[in-house]
C-alpha cells in the first residue's frame, strides 16, 4: 500500500473515531431500559397477597407490562431494577367523609416474601396501611440494600408489630 493511501485511511479512521466520540459525548444516556421481568413477577406476587379495596395498585397488571410505569414503583433509569416502593400514606391529600372511607384506602393482607426478589430495593414505605397487627417479617432484615424501612413500618403508622430484630 502506498504511503498516501495509508495516510488517507488513517485520517478517515481518526475522523470516524472523532465523530463517534462527539456523538457519545452529547448523548444524555436516555436509553430507556424498562422493567426486569423477574421483578415484575415479584411485584405481581406481592400484590396477590394484598387486599387492595381502593384499587391503589390497579396499574399493576399484565405479564408483559412495564412495572417501572406502575403507580408507587420507582426503577433505576440505568438498570431497570425496582429500587423504591411507595405504598404508604394512601391518598394523603384526600379528605375522607368517614373513617370507613379512610380504612378502605389502606392496603391489607400479608407482606409477601416475594419482596426478596427485588434485590435492588433500597426504599420501602408501607406506612399508614393496616396489616392487622402482624409482625414485620424477618426476611425484610435480610434485604441487604433496603435501608431505613423500620421507620416507615412503625406500629403507630401501619398497625404492624415491630419485633426485637428490627
Amino acid at each position: 500500500m502506498k504511503p498516501t493511501m495509508i495516510s488517507f485511511l488513517s485520517l478517515l479512521f481518526l475522523e470516524l473515531l472523532a465523530v463517534a466520540t462527539i456523538t457519545m459525548g452529547f448523548s444524555n444516556g436516555s436509553t430507556y431500559v424498562g422493567c426486569i421481568q423477574s421483578e415484575r413477577e415479584a411485584l405481581l406476587r406481592f400484590k396477590h397477597d394484598l387486599n387492595d379495596t381502593s384499587n391503589r395498585l390497579s396499574s399493576w397488571v399484565g405479564d408483559h407490562g412495564d412495572c417501572c410505569k406502575w403507580d408507587a414503583v420507582v426503577c433505576s433509569n440505568l438498570t431497570g431494577h425496582v429500587i423504591e416502593l411507595h405504598l404508604g400514606k394512601p391518598f394523603s391529600n384526600q379528605h375522607y367523609t368517614s373513617y370507613e372511607d379512610y380504612e378502605r384506602s389502606m392496603l391489607h393482607g400479608k407482606i409477601s416474601s416475594s419482596l426478596l426478589d427485588l434485590k435492588h430495593l433500597v426504599y420501602l414505605d408501607l406506612s399508614f396501611n393496616d396489616f392487622e397487627g402482624v409482625q414485620i417479617p424477618r426476611f425484610l432484615g435480610s434485604m441487604s440494600n433496603l435501608r431505613n424501612y423500620a421507620e416507615y413500618l412503625s406500629e403507630e403508622h401501619s398497625q404492624l408489630n415491630l419485633p426485637t430484630y428490627v
